[in-house]
């Protein structure tokens, strides 16, 4: 059985949610979505943080280059 905060977490994993978990309480699935959703975008920005912080060890000229070498 689905519910919104069931449906939520899976939206955050990306993944179908693990078996067991529809035993918890919808708000309670609602406030893990929130915090898996918070742990990505932190992780996501500290990764591009330390990339740019990486990059500063790179000679200027050629900077863009790495850049997209990169993907960035």
């Amino acid at each position: 059985m689905s519910t919104p905060g069931l449906d939520a977490l899976g939206t955050a994993l990306h993944a179908t949610p693990a078996a067991g978990l529809e035993e918890l309480s919808d708000e309670l699935l609602t406030e893990l979505a929130l915090l898996v959703t918070t742990a990505e975008e932190t992780q996501r920005l500290e990764l591009h943080a330390s990339l740019d912080e990486a990059l500063a060890v790179v000679p200027r000229p050629v900077r863009a280059a790495v850049r997209r070498a990169v993907g960035l």
